[in-house]
């Protein structure tokens, strides 16, 4: 497993936003920002979005934990079809409500940002 804190700089967590009105529009998680920002600017819908990086953290745990935690900051922790209500361009939620991990992913966000 990785190290919690461990921080390459290239895994993490990033959003898109509207340059113009600075809304976030998308949340998401990466093993990989720079390939992933290549994949969103190929994608039609995701046309006229930056890519900015929000959180760096190796560990895939802490990142989908800390993708909820952002998706959440944002849109609140509601059901798809209310973010996307609210702007969300996300398909579906970081994590299900009903997920076995999301508790472990939870407490390690709250570590991660105590210790990290």
């Amino acid at each position: 497993m990785t190290n919690l804190c461990s921080k390459s700089g290239k895994a993490g967590v990033y959003e898109l936003y509207d340059a113009v009105t600075q809304v976030v529009r998308y949340v998401g998680e990466t093993n990989d920002f720079a390939r992933r920002e290549r994949e969103h600017q190929a994608d039609p819908r995701y046309r006229g979005l930056v890519f900015r990086e929000v959180h760096q953290a190796d560990n895939r745990n802490v990142r989908r934990g800390l993708e909820q935690d952002h998706f959440n900051a944002k849109w609140g922790d509601v059901d798809i079809r209310t973010a996307q209500a609210k702007g969300s361009l996300n398909g579906q939620r970081p994590m299900a409500r009903l997920n076995p991990a999301r508790p472990l992913r939870e407490k390690l966000v709250d570590l991660w940002k105590a210790t990290c």
